[in-house]
């Protein structure tokens, strides 16, 4: 099994940050349909900077949040890309959803790649859930 390298690993360390917010893992991708071209994916988790209950949800709250994670992980991916493109690393970034409307498979697993990567396990509810954080966190990925 190849692992990034403790160079690699400082500079996308200094891309993501050490703040806690986002965590990050490499997976192994040999299960999935990008194995012949790529062999890890790194993950990100960004920990929501609310928690929202049955008591304070509501539909604008949730899509605000979403928008604000999903800038936040954008932007890290973005970085992470050019970190790779100067480095003559090659990358890609999959859809985040599914390609194919009839059998509804995405070709990436976020939630898989995440628990392969370490960074926890799919609860009941079908979310990832860590050690230090209960269901806070969305996921991004990268190959």
């Amino acid at each position: 099994m190849r692992r990034v390298s403790l160079d690699l690993t400082n500079l996308i360390n200094d891309v993501i940050g050490n703040d806690g917010d986002i965590v990050w893992a490499t997976a192994d991708i040999s299960y999935s349909e990008f194995k012949e071209s790529y062999s890890r994916a790194i993950i990100l988790a960004q920990k929501y900077n609310q928690f929202i209950t049955n008591d304070n949800y509501n539909e604008q709250n949730y899509h605000n949040l979403m928008t604000i994670i999903k800038t936040i992980t954008d932007e890290k991916i973005k970085q992470l890309k050019q970190l790779f493109d100067q480095l003559n690393v090659s990358n890609y970034i999959p859809p985040v959803a599914q390609t194919d409307e009839m059998s509804l498979l995405a070709p990436f697993s976020f939630k898989y790649a995440a628990v392969q990567a370490g960074l926890g396990w799919i609860g009941k509810s079908g979310v990832l859930v860590t050690r230090e954080f209960v269901l806070e966190y969305a996921l991004q990925q990268y190959l």
